[in-house]
């Protein structure tokens, strides 16, 4: 998959979508050119794959292009959220996509950090991810 220069080619229109600003864990440096997947269980033993990448500054953004609508009783899906990326990586200079490894994300409602979160979607939102105690997502290596 190819790195692009910018998030905001990736409209939500009416879908909704997440956004946020990817950071290594310490909240100084932004964290460029990492893919970010999300899985969103759409019915028992059914899940869509939405993917996106954070730019040079760790701005990313996740249509929710092809989520079905909900259905009756149901208030969102559960998804989850998993990150490849290189600490290495300059916001200058694309990352190599076939360099980037998994890496931990800061939990949404806890301290603490794992390889996938949990996140709850519904079409026509617009959901920003902050890490818990924190007004960016952050990251770590796994």
């Amino acid at each position: 998959m190819a790195l692009y220069p910018s998030p905001k080619g990736a409209d939500f229109g009416q879908a909704g979508g997440l956004v946020g600003n990817l950071r290594l864990a310490t909240g100084a440096d932004p964290l460029p050119w990492a893919r970010l997947l999300l899985k969103v269980a759409t019915a028992p033993n059914t899940e869509l794959r939405l993917v996106g990448q954070s730019d040079g500054r760790g701005d990313f953004r996740i249509p929710l292009r092809r989520l079905p609508p909900l259905g009756e009783n149901v208030s969102s899906y559960a998804a989850v959220l998993s990150l490849e990326a290189s600490a290495a990586a300059r916001p200058d200079q694309p990352a190599n996509p076939d360099q980037l490894t998994p890496m931990g994300l800061g939990q949404l409602t806890q301290d603490g950090f794992a390889a996938e979160i949990p996140v709850n979607v519904k079409p026509g939102e617009v959901l920003h991810l902050q890490s818990f105690d924190h007004d960016y997502l952050a990251v770590k290596p796994a």
